[in-house]
């Protein structure tokens, strides 16, 4: 299972560097290209090198046949449209009946067990995450759509308001649950242990 996770994240990073780097050369048509393979490496079921590397690839070469004038723009400005789009429903398919919130799933994966008193807390904290990145996906869709500073402002709220929750919460954690362990670092640890459980 770690080796499957490691493939899929191998791939992935290693588009990602393409993505920037092919932007920074202003090669955008490629540029857009690989990150819909990226989108696609994300997507695809299986987590396993010879179908995920191949699927990519397959994705990059149709884009690019099939790339018109003006179009790599575009794809490259609706980029974290998508990512947040399919960040949310990650978060929000979790908050469905009968399903572990995520946030409890990587409580359990840090403690062995989500202490019960932090079993609504998950919870909460599952759906503020799924609202925020519904919202952002939004606001980057009004963004595209061409409202006047739309994409500055978008990518703006990207950069505060992630990072905002993500750091802001922990200390927040700590005050309600003062006997539990709460930090940045054993939350991205425990965000790893739980994609390696599948």
């Amino acid at each position: 299972m770690r080796s499957l996770l490691a493939a899929r994240l191998l791939i992935s990073a290693a588009i990602a560097a393409g993505v920037v780097a092919l932007r920074l050369t202003h090669h955008n048509n490629f540029a857009a290209a690989a990150g819909l393979a990226l989108v696609a490496v994300a997507l695809l079921p299986s987590r396993r090198i010879v179908v995920l590397l191949p699927g990519a690839i397959a994705v990059a070469a149709l884009a690019l046949l099939l790339m018109r004038p003006g179009v790599a723009e575009w794809m490259l400005a609706s980029l974290p449209f998508v990512g947040d789009v399919l960040l949310a429903a990650h978060f929000g398919r979790t908050l469905l009946p009968g399903r572990e919130a995520l946030i409890a799933r990587y409580m359990r994966a840090e403690l062995g067990a989500v202490p019960p008193e932090c079993q609504r807390y998950a919870r909460r904290l599952t759906g503020v995450w799924a609202v925020l990145l519904a919202g952002l996906a939004v606001v980057h869709l009004v963004a595209l759509a061409g409202a006047p500073g739309g994409l500055a402002v978008s990518m703006a709220l990207h950069a505060i308001l992630i990072p905002t929750l993500f750091l802001a919460e922990h200390p927040f954690r700590a005050r309600v649950f003062p006997n539990l362990p709460a930090s940045p670092f054993r939350t991205l640890r425990s965000m790893f242990r739980a994609s390696h459980a599948g």
